[in-house]
């Protein structure tokens, strides 16, 4: 189960992968698929992967380490990716990535999906078919899909 903020407090940029985390290695599979999804939609666009945050709210101290941060306009936008669109990308972002970057960066964080595989639960006004798109919707609040397959401009 992933860990979500309640009374954030303090948080931080780190300058590289906090000592106490295990440095995981994907060999095969999905895991090892995915990592490579995200390594692409950061290169695609031009984003920042692998920042590490630290934070102390009601549960103590914690870590995280969204996706892929782009830095637009003053604004962070965090694109969290996923080989298959879940519900879990969204609380991810809105109860820990978003409020943890803004906190730590201070400055106003919008948050955006970027899948492979939409689902047949995939809501069709929610998706979106390019960044531009997404970014024009994206809001602290409301998180559209971007659909990249992984290929093409994004």
């Amino acid at each position: 189960m992933a860990r979500y903020v309640a009374g954030l407090t303090q948080a931080h940029r780190l300058p590289g992968r906090p000592t106490c985390i295990p440095v995981s290695r994907p060999r095969n599979g999905s895991k090892r698929y995915g990592l490579s999804y995200e390594k692409s939609v950061a290169t695609r666009t031009n984003g920042q992967h692998g920042i590490w945050f630290s934070f102390v709210d009601a549960n103590g101290l914690g870590y995280c380490q969204p996706d892929v941060l782009l830095g637009l306009d003053g604004q962070v936008v965090i694109l969290e990716c996923k080989l298959t669109e879940v519900d879990e990308a969204r609380k991810q972002l809105g109860y820990l990535y978003l409020p943890v970057v803004a906190r730590a960066l201070g400055k106003p964080t919008r948050g955006i999906v970027v899948v492979r595989h939409l689902t047949r639960e995939s809501d069709p006004s929610n998706v979106c078919t390019s960044l531009g798109e997404a970014l024009k919707r994206a809001t602290s609040e409301y998180f559209p899909t971007l659909h990249w397959i992984g290929r093409g401009p994004i």
